[in-house]
Formats: C-alpha cells, structure tokens, sequence
C-alpha cells in the first residue's frame, strides 16, 4: 500500500467518523409537537401526564408540501382556498372556513359542485 492509498483511507475514515457523529440522535431528548400553519379541528389522547390535545395539522412551518393531481381538478382552487384560510387566521384579513370546519349551517350551506369551477360565488370570502 503506498503513502496516498493510506491518506486515502484516513480521510475517508475521519469523514464517515464525522458523519456519524453528525448523524447522533439523542433518544432522551424531548421532540416537540411541529407548529402548525394550517389545521382542520383537533385530536386528544390519554398520557401518564394527562390528556393532550393537538391540532390536525394540513401544513406545519418548516415543511415542504406539494399537490399532484391530473390536470383540471381543482389544483389551484384548492391553493386559493388553503392560502386564504390561512391568511385569515394570522393577518386577519378577509377569507373563508374550510368546508366542514365551521358550525353545522355552515356545511349545510356548501355545496362542491357549485364551489369548484366558474360558479365559485358559493365561497363566502
């Protein structure tokens, strides 16, 4: 073996040393609930510190999200929809419920065959 093949193997062992510390996990370590952007109503359960209660999240701050669909099914509605929900709820500015969210007239009210397409004046924004 000459004098490059072992700093060859030095560096790369040093390298993958690196890695794996890099990689550590410390399983003591608390792991806190992501915070959340958008969610659609909560969830609890039972723990030996009591009951929990967190959101049902859609989309969580840090994450990267993506929508896949065939083409003219409501890929861009939808955008608009979430990202008005969402401005809503941190600006205060004007925008709408997710369908089913809100109390019980509100659902009876929505109908998604007049929501998607032109005829889009069923959202209340």
């Amino acid at each position: 073996m000459t004098d490059e093949d072992i700093d060859k193997r030095e560096t790369d062992r040093m390298y993958f040393e690196q890695l794996l510390n890099d990689s550590y996990i410390d399983p003591s370590e608390e792991v806190e609930y992501p915070p959340v952007a958008i969610s659609m109503g909560t969830y609890s359960y039972e723990t030996r510190n009591g009951k929990k209660t967190y959101p049902i999240p859609l989309g969580t701050y840090g994450n990267f999200s993506f929508i896949q669909a065939p083409p003219k099914v409501g890929k861009s509605f939808f955008v608009s929809l979430l990202t008005t929900v969402y401005l809503k709820e941190n600006i205060g500015s004007r925008g709408g419920e997710l369908p089913g969210s809100g109390n019980k007239a509100r659902r009876e009210e929505y109908n998604p065959s007049i929501a998607v397409g032109p005829q889009s004046r069923q959202l209340r924004l």
